[in-house]
């Protein structure tokens, strides 16, 4: 199988020297490909490449919308990640989407994860979603990303350079959730699974 392209990571040349060399051996496939996760059926997705990441706290969280060709019930979600030290506990949930094409109101559904990985090895974190929500084609919805604890510790990647997913884009709040902005030429790394 080819490797997808690889792009430099942003801030931390060790890294990008590392994972190159990674590229070079074939190990790092794994980092991009979708492979296997809870529930039936891949739906929507955007696998990248990624040319940058954010930092995830209390305070900052981060959303991908997405519009269902078909009606399914979510099972689960999963978005490019890592960590740079100690233990974080990611969330992902689903929301409605509001005036101006943001996250609004409560969780619909939502799971959590405990991430083991070490920057800078980057994986796909996968969580299930309770409960059960059932999706309706044509119609948006937004996977809310944040992280229990303060310390910036989660780093989340996406596209700012040419993203090719078209029903759906990357929204960033600075206050817990209350106030969202989108921006329409980025996109989180992500996939949901349904049946």
């Amino acid at each position: 199988m080819p490797l997808l392209p690889w792009r430099k990571l942003q801030g931390d040349k060790a890294a990008e020297y590392m994972i190159k060399q990674a590229w070079a051996r074939g190990t790092a496939e794994s980092s991009f490909s979708l492979g296997a996760a809870t529930g039936a059926g891949l739906r929507e997705y955007y696998y990248g490449p990624y040319d940058t990441y954010v930092s995830l706290n209390l305070n900052y969280w981060y959303a991908q919308t997405f519009t269902p060709l078909v009606t399914h019930t979510l099972g689960s979600a999963k978005v490019n990640v890592t960590r740079k030290e100690t233990t974080a506990t990611l969330t992902i949930s689903l929301r409605a989407i509001g005036a101006g094409g943001v996250p609004t109101g409560s969780d619909l559904s939502a799971g959590t994860s405990n991430l083991a990985i070490i920057y800078p090895t980057i994986v796909w974190c996968t969580v299930t979603l309770l409960p059960a929500y059932q999706l309706q084609a044509n119609t948006m919805y937004a996977l809310v990303i944040r992280d229990s604890t303060d310390n910036a510790n989660t780093w989340l990647y996406y596209d700012t350079t040419s993203p090719t997913y078209t029903r759906g884009n990357y929204c960033q709040s600075s206050n817990t959730g209350t106030d969202w902005t989108s921006d329409t030429s980025k996109c989180l790394l992500f996939a949901e699974y349904g049946a």
